[in-house]
């Protein structure tokens, strides 16, 4: 007798427990796309810090390691357009130093961050077939809780970095 009563009780509450789980089911059919970074990085961009460090005084631990550039090209910004799908076409950059192409195409590396945290890579072209790239710099802060992002361009020889770049932007509101 004692069984069944158990028994009966573990059925009422599984039969209970599913009940709820079915009514809480809150799918109203609607999907929304997961946000990428291309939503995050396009629109207009200008420049409030740019530094320049010194990768092999870094590496030996000796010397200055940094240097403000901001006042040589304050009157940097760059523009990422995208289309209605948040698809990347043209971009313009005014005022770059000739490290990075003044207008073309571009995309990103992958749409969405990387999972160890590196930085994606934001790739310019000269075509809008993406075929023909005419440069390349690292993403190294997304814009979030903040609204800055942060571009990195790292130079190096045989492999070894010796000097990199570092453009901190926000956004421009129109």
């Amino acid at each position: 007798m004692k069984a069944i009563r158990t028994l009966l009780t573990k059925v009422v509450l599984c039969t209970a427990f599913c009940s709820l789980l079915y009514a809480c089911d809150t799918d109203d059919g609607i999907y929304t796309e997961p946000i990428t970074l291309y939503e995050k990085v396009a629109g207009n961009w200008n420049l409030t810090r740019m530094k320049q460090v010194d990768e092999v005084a870094v590496a030996a631990g000796t010397g200055t390691t940094q240097m403000d550039l901001t006042s040589f090209f304050e009157n940097f910004n760059i523009t990422l357009n995208v289309d209605e799908n948040q698809h990347p076409t043209s971009f313009t950059a005014g005022g770059a130093p000739a490290l990075i192409p003044e207008s073309g195409y571009w995309k990103l590396e992958k749409p969405f961050p990387n999972w160890d945290g590196s930085p994606v890579t934001l790739q310019f072209f000269s075509d809008a077939a993406c075929t023909q790239q005419t440069g390349a710099i690292a993403i190294t802060a997304v814009p979030g809780s903040s609204a800055t992002m942060e571009l990195t361009l790292t130079r190096k020889t045989n492999g070894t970095p010796f000097v990199s770049y570092t453009y901190t932007l926000i956004p421009v509101n129109n």
